[in-house]
């Protein structure tokens, strides 16, 4: 795969469940197969959409074409029109970052052409290292021994708790600005988490409680967004 471009292809979790297919398929009994020694792990890249903040309006057109450039480049080994799928989804998710602004779907998709295009001109670097895949042809079954789930358990240690860290992380980053305001519990709702555990997460980890306050600060329908305001300038001017 590497002759076929100038420049390295980057590891990235999609490329690794390609490159381990019939290993997982072959064990469907198996949640998550592990792909380094106790103690190893592998450099990936990984994308998704909490790399992207809130994004102002007059930076929408340059922020999508970076991170289309960069998804582009970092899964350039993928089939042309899967690519291309791939990122239309990613640039109609960029859009819901921004408040007040979309790009037409006719330029997007030019857009989408034009990462394309140059899909082998950026050098990409791994920004996240795993230890564990999780396989995408598990079968559950309905009486299930929880033997492997302990066994997991106790070789990933913490790792549920920053997987639900993630699971809020990147409902944060998904929402969209232009719909209802976000609240805990409408969080909680979407991610079918307690408003308990939520609660718990944005006050444990400021990161996440920085995300929330800046979506919620952010969000909401047109005529949320003028309550708001009226009321801010009323406690202002108090």
């Amino acid at each position: 795969m590497e002759s076929e471009f100038e420049l390295p292809v980057v590891n990235t979790v999609k490329l690794l469940k390609r490159q381990h297919k019939e290993f997982l398929m072959s064990n469907p009994d198996k949640s998550r197969i592990a792909i380094a020694r106790k103690g190893d792990s592998v450099k990936v890249f990984d994308f998704n959409i909490s790399m992207v903040g809130v994004i102002d309006r007059h930076q929408i057109i340059s922020e999508t074409k970076y991170y289309l450039k960069l998804i582009s480049n970092a899964y350039k080994w993928l089939d042309e029109s899967i690519l291309r799928g791939y990122l239309m989804k990613v640039g109609v998710d960029i859009q819901n970052r921004c408040l007040g602004y979309r790009i037409p779907d006719d330029v997007l998709l030019e857009f989408v052409n034009d990462a394309i295009i140059e899909k082998d001109t950026m050098e990409i670097r791994p920004n996240r290292s795993i230890r564990f895949l999780k396989n995408p042809y598990y079968l559950r079954k309905v009486s299930e021994d929880n033997s492997e789930t302990k066994e997991i358990n106790q070789l990933l240690g913490q790792e549920r708790r920053s997987e639900t860290f993630e699971i809020i992380e990147i409902a944060l980053a998904d929402y969209d600005l232009n719909s209802r305001t976000l609240t805990k519990s409408h969080l909680a709702d979407l991610i079918g988490l307690s408003n308990k555990t939520v609660s718990s997460y944005l006050k444990e980890h400021p990161e996440l409680r920085e995300m929330y306050d800046a979506i919620k600060s952010n969000s909401g329908t047109e005529e949320q967004q003028m309550i708001r305001r009226y009321y801010e300038e009323n406690r202002r001017s108090a």
